[in-house]
């Protein structure tokens, strides 16, 4: 069995454990994707546009992204946690420490770049939503539409990034 293959049957193996992991991610990616596009929508960020809405969104997205972050972190130490014995019988039969850190870097990177366009995709729905819930619930009578915005894309970007070389750091330690 070659090492590729080694990743794939172990990604298979996993991919139940990695459920709640993954549902969390798509989550976190859909929220943030919104909340970003919220803050950076032309027709919120505006002149006319009122001020809580511009600095609720602001607000939201910065604090969101920390609790991403820091949610991710966890959920993946737990993760790492589980599959000590896993990792331990890697070693048994030959895998080096940087092998196995190789491994979960490739299961991550698939995770992450899956639920990152699948996010994305839904993201720009859900943004559609927050705006129609924020403004039915502050009962504004203006209009508002909201577009793709790159900067929104950027961002939940540098969020992905940051929570994959933080989780693969956070692997490394506990490998």
């Amino acid at each position: 069995m070659t090492f590729n293959q080694l990743i794939l049957k172990n990604l298979r193996k996993n991919i139940k454990h990695y459920g709640m992991f993954l549902f969390s991610l798509l989550i976190s990616i859909i929220l943030y994707f919104s909340f970003s596009t919220l803050k950076y929508s032309n027709s919120i960020n505006n002149s006319d546009s009122s001020t809580i809405i511009k600095n609720g969104a602001t607000i939201g997205a910065t604090i969101l992204f920390i609790i991403i972050v820091v949610f991710l972190m966890y959920a993946n130490h737990l993760f790492i946690k589980r599959r000590t014995q896993e990792f331990a019988l890697f070693q048994l039969i030959g895998l080096t420490r940087s092998n196995i850190l190789r491994m979960l870097c490739i299961e991550q990177l698939t995770i992450f770049l899956i639920t990152g366009v699948l996010g994305v995709m839904i993201g720009i729905f859900g943004s559609q939503l927050l705006l129609y819930i924020a403004s039915k619930l502050m009962h504004l009578t203006i209009k508002l539409t909201i577009s793709f915005e790159p900067m929104a894309l950027s961002l939940t970007l540098l969020l992905l990034i940051i929570a994959f070389t933080l989780i693969l750091f956070q692997s490394y330690i506990f490998l």
